[in-house]
């Protein structure tokens, strides 16, 4: 494991990541940070995971579980629910219950996802977006989710500077200040506070 750790901060690499079968057998994942530790795909209370879209296929059911589902490479992802459909576009997150399980067509070749998922009355996903800067403080209940999207971005985070390549991830738990200076480079950056 090459899982660099400096106070409440992780610099995870994609060779870091867990690679299982989806909870219902039809595709693989990349497990980022499971929470807690020996959780596992029914028993989590937050999950972050980076997933190939190869094919049309059911989404696992997780009942009681928020998720934010951001496409991060390809065209996109059609995904269709009991009451509609959303056309998921690139760097567009689209949050929903996990309960509902759409099923989920993707949109061209080489899509990949990153899902961030919390259980409900357990943690909250206070915000996800795309971003190419931060300053961030953030306090002992929080966790902050820093996934690189371009070749390099330069991030700052309790005194210490890192440069995660494509789709590795910084992650803050607890108190901290996770910092980014304008640049070329984007994140997907997540907030998620522990509810008391």
């Amino acid at each position: 494991m090459t899982i660099k750790t400096t106070g409440g901060i992780q610099h995870r690499q994609f060779s870091d990541y867990d690679t299982k079968l989806w909870k219902n057998g039809l595709g693989i994942t990349h497990d980022v940070l499971v929470i807690p530790d020996d959780a596992n795909h029914l028993t989590f209370d937050v999950r972050v995971a980076v997933s190939p879209i190869v094919s049309e296929a059911k989404f696992s059911i997780f009942d009681g579980v928020e998720r934010v589902f951001t496409v991060v490479e390809g065209d996109g992802v059609k995904l269709v629910f009991d009451d509609r459909e959303d056309l998921v576009l690139p760097f567009e997150p689209l949050q929903f219950d996990s309960g509902l399980a759409p099923l989920g067509s993707p949109i061209g070749e080489n899509v990949k996802v990153i899902n961030i998922m919390a259980r409900r009355g357990i943690w909250k996903i206070k915000s996800c977006s795309i971003a190419s800067e931060l300053n961030l403080e953030q306090g002992e209940n929080d966790l902050s989710v820093a996934v690189a999207l371009d070749r390099e971005w330069v991030c700052h985070a309790n005194g210490k500077t890192y440069s995660p390549v494509h789709l590795e991830t910084m992650l803050l738990k607890g108190a901290g200040h996770l910092f980014a200076e304008q640049q070329q480079g984007r994140c997907l950056h997540a907030r998620l506070r522990k509810v008391d």
